[in-house]
């Protein structure tokens, strides 16, 4: 199967999956109690106000034309409109996701790095004192709700050692370009990737890459190059880690879901402007378009990235065909 071929299939296959999400959300939203309308106008708002609200944006409509409604709207590309933020939600949900994005990304490659490291060190010391204390902090780290971590980092680096802001993504009287900008961000961007990558990501790619390490290490070809007489960095480098490797492209595809979901939590205790706070925000104030329309893309996203953990299957190991 060709590469194009590949991808157009799994595209395909993915509709459905898609598709289902969106009916399962749309209904456990609609269904939820609260009135998006009387939230719009007001605690002591006319019966008649609220009910130009819902004619306005259709909740008067029957459930199923709703439905219908929406997907012919999703069909044409067409998100609908922000009850709150009163403009499309496809411009609504476009300005948070870079935020978003800038941080599922630098907490995999922060989460990778340390799981990677430290896998590999724990693996090379198996049994040892060092791979007991390490693998049972991963395991203690795994356990701890990422909501709490960031409110302990808080506590501690931005209260007690005021060495990093609690909140947002820059600094109010900060620089809005250049270097310094971009400083101001990655300060702000510290704890909330950290915890992140303490929590989802670095304990899982331990863990697998301590197994990867240990089962590679007893294999013959590796006492085959320890035999003629190579370093024990080129085995590691060279051959182990190569070979160790590919069960954590799976472990990244499957636990971007997870990210992207803990991102919630976590740009909600740390106040950055990205979906996971946007959705947060949204369902408190019933905004249906806007919970959808995050819902949509970040499955997308999920789906995209999934598949890009496909082809690199392929990239690492030619012997690997797509089918």
């Amino acid at each position: 199967m060709t590469l194009l071929r590949y991808v157009a299939v799994r595209l395909l296959l993915s509709i459905p999956v898609i598709l289902g999400i969106l009916l399962l959300n749309f209904f456990l939203i609609h269904l939820a109690p609260g009135d998006p309308a009387e939230i719009l106008a007001g605690e002591f708002a006319s019966k008649e106000a609220i009910q130009a609200i819902r004619t306005r944006y259709g909740l008067d409509q029957p459930l199923a034309v709703q439905l219908v409604t929406y997907l012919r709207r999703v069909m044409r590309g067409d998100l609908g409109f922000s009850y709150d933020y009163n403009q499309p939600v496809a411009a609504v949900v476009a300005s948070r996701f870079p935020a978003t994005i800038l941080l599922l990304l630098s907490s995999q490659a922060l989460g990778i790095l340390l799981g990677i490291t430290l896998g590999t060190l724990t693996a090379w010391a198996y049994g040892s004192r060092l791979d007991t204390m390490v693998s049972g902090a991963a395991a203690v780290a795994y356990s701890l709700p990422v909501f709490w971590l960031g409110l302990m980092m808080i506590l501690v680096f931005g209260i007690w050692l005021r060495w990093l802001p609690t909140s947002g993504m820059t600094s109010i009287l900060g620089p809005e370009e250049g270097a310094g900008y971009w400083v101001d961000v990655a300060r702000h961007l510290a704890m909330p990737a950290t915890s992140l990558a303490l929590v989802w990501v670095a304990p899982v790619v331990l863990r697998i890459t301590r197994a990867g390490v240990v089962e590679v290490l007893g294999e013959q070809f590796t006492m085959t190059a320890r035999a003629k007489g190579l370093s024990e960095e080129r085995v590691l480098f060279r051959h182990v880690l190569r070979n160790a490797m590919l069960p954590n492209l799976t472990i990244i595809g499957l636990n971007l879901s997870l990210a992207v979901s803990g991102s919630i939590l976590t740009e909600t205790v740390f106040g950055w402007p990205g979906m996971g706070r946007l959705m947060y925000e949204a369902m408190f104030k019933r905004d249906y378009p806007v919970i959808m329309g995050v819902f949509l893309i970040t499955a997308v996203t999920v789906v995209l990235g999934t598949l890009v953990v496909d082809l690199l299957y392929r990239l690492f190991d030619p012997r690997i065909e797509l089918r």
